[in-house]
């Protein structure tokens, strides 16, 4: 028990000195922008870079694209949907969203 007492104290001590050292408002700032960024990315992805797939794969519209399973459990019920082209899309998203990070990395200049 006093292992556990001690951890909590060590934690709460370490956060305090996180939070005074201004650490707090950069994180708050980093999460608005993260945000933002996230919000730019998903109209990017759902408006700019799926709708030339789409054209190229036939006009295919990939949030319309689902498969329909027969509800074999409860045959009055409606067909089970699985909408595999927004999954397409997420994908597709956190793809740019992982890479953001590499690319702002990359292109960094060498200082010397």
């Amino acid at each position: 028990m006093t292992d556990v007492r001690q951890c909590c104290c060590k934690f709460s001590k370490e956060f305090k000195e996180f939070a005074l050292q201004g650490n707090v408002l950069d994180l708050a700032i980093g999460i608005i922008i993260g945000t933002a960024f996230q919000s730019v990315v998903k109209s990017l992805v759902d408006d700019i870079i799926t709708p030339p797939f789409g054209l190229i794969f036939d006009g295919v519209d990939f949030s319309n694209l689902t498969i329909k399973m027969k509800n074999f459990v409860h045959k009055d019920q409606p067909p089970v949907v699985i909408r595999y082209g927004i999954f397409i899309q997420q994908i597709i998203h956190l793809l740019i969203m992982a890479l953001a990070p590499a690319i702002s990395v990359y292109s960094r200049p060498i200082s010397t």
